[in-house]
């Protein structure tokens, strides 16, 4: 049991110190606020978080007062170099040269996307990935919370001997294909198959109408209909991927996307947990986001709990509101829609704090760091894909968090703009999967 005083008990200092202490390094705690319930065994550990008060044998850490206050105010934010990692939140009488539960609780809040500054915002309102902090400072590709918690817990080892490392927190890979287009040619209406073969006709792409031709006459497998290819690459690699299906399009010339997963129910009932690929119009809409989810809940017979957005664009605070309102318990949407890295820079599921209501919600959170929606709007090469992700994985395993990876059923299928993204994904995957039970410097050295 860890002991933490503080000044002022907050629901701030709460949920960082939760997600600090309880979900990364798992290990319980306890808060006080008052002298006289600080323990008397010395051997105890104990963190003292107060400007003020100062204890014999005690690990300090001064606070800078952002867990103290409500709503939020703009810091000019000077980095400084803390052992080679960068940080921020400087303070000076402490056992570590800055305030490490405000700079954690700054960045896991997203507390920059509620500063109410025009320029950090798209014309639709949406938060851009360049005006974060890690981006400008170059550790967007880094769980920087995790980094420094693991080197908190060092500190924690040396100062005091009787600190027990826990063994329960593992590394693990957890692939994600989400499917908003479940097939190519069959979920399209008579009159807009009518209207694509034309268009090939007039357009004289040959090669494109036979495929299409031999689809519809059921000669030949929609290329978007892979699931089976896809869980057998996965199988290989020992990992259980996680299914995000859309049910939901605008497309007039489309059937209702959900008629088509029949073909998918009959596989993925038995065997693997299904989430909802929220819709762009789900995920600005309450009414809309518990529609689709009665809607896949249905089809699959089970109540659906598990979410991720289909575009990684969305106000955090009303996003996750809805969320909460329609009882999801884990959602996959922490990324951004045009860079690789840890939105929340951190790659341990957490829950989301809304700075509006000075609250949290009961969910989990994964941060999304790898997708191939990012890669693409980065226009990155295949390569750099590569190289990026392995060295993401490498620093998650270091410090023993998650590895989500996010792919679409479609960017398996070797067509001109996805060529050779598929050997790519298994290539990262089976990386990540061998960085489950050996270490990094042994998966290096095997010939993958």
């Amino acid at each position: 049991m860890i002991c933490i005083y503080t000044d002022k008990y907050t629901s701030r200092l709460k949920y960082i110190v939760d997600h600090i202490f309880k979900r990364i390094l798992r290990q319980s705690i306890n808060i006080v606020n008052k002298v006289e319930d600080l323990p008397t065994n010395s051997t105890s550990p104990t963190i003292i978080y107060s400007e003020t008060l100062r204890v014999k044998g005690a690990f300090h850490i001064i606070p800078n007062g952002l867990l103290f206050k409500k709503g939020v105010r703009q810091y000019d934010i000077e980095m400084i170099n803390w052992e080679g990692e960068q940080a921020f939140f400087s303070t000076t009488g402490g056992d570590i040269p800055f305030d490490i539960f405000s700079a954690a609780f700054y960045l896991l809040s997203r507390y920059e996307e509620y500063l109410p500054i025009e320029d950090n915002f798209d014309d639709k309102g949406y938060f851009k990935s360049e005006k974060s902090l890690a981006y400008k400072e170059g550790f967007l590709e880094k769980p920087i919370i995790d980094i420094w918690v693991t080197k908190l817990e060092e500190k924690l080892e040396s100062f005091f001997p009787e600190y027990q490392v826990s063994n329960e927190k593992r590394f693990r890979c957890l692939p994600i294909i989400a499917v908003n287009t479940p097939y190519r040619y069959r979920t399209h209406s008579i009159l807009g198959n009518i209207l694509r073969l034309g268009k090939k006709v007039v357009e004289r792409d040959w090669s494109e109408l036979k495929k299409q031709l031999r689809v519809l006459l059921r000669i030949e497998q929609d290329p978007y209909c892979n699931i089976e290819k896809i869980v057998e690459l996965h199988n290989r690699n020992s990992l259980r991927p996680l299914f995000a299906l859309r049910v939901s399009n605008k497309k007039w010339y489309r059937r209702p996307v959900y008629l088509a997963y029949n073909t998918y129910k009959k596989f993925l009932c038995r065997n693997y947990q299904v989430a909802l690929c929220a819709s762009g119009r789900a995920v600005l809409s309450a009414t809309q986001l518990k529609l689709e989810q009665k809607l896949l809940s249905r089809i699959f017979r089970m109540r659906v709990v598990i979410s991720m957005s289909c575009r990684s664009e969305f106000s955090i605070s009303k996003y996750y509101k809805n969320l909460s309102n329609a009882k999801i318990k884990e959602d996959f949407s922490m990324s951004y829609p045009d860079r690789i890295g840890f939105r929340t820079s951190t790659c341990t599921p957490f829950r989301i704090y809304d700075l509006n209501k000075e609250e949290y919600y009961r969910m989990d959170v994964h941060s999304v760091p790898v997708a191939d929606w990012s890669a693409k709007k980065m226009n990155i090469s295949r390569d750099r894909f590569i190289d990026s992700t392995l060295k993401i994985a490498n620093l998650v395993k270091s410090v023993n968090g998650e590895l989500v990876i996010a792919y679409h059923n479609d960017t398996f299928v070797d067509s001109s703009i996805w060529k050779g993204w598929s050997s790519a994904y298994e290539y990262t995957v089976r990386y990540a999967s061998l960085l489950e039970t050996n270490r990094i410097e042994e998966v290096e050295k095997m010939n993958l």
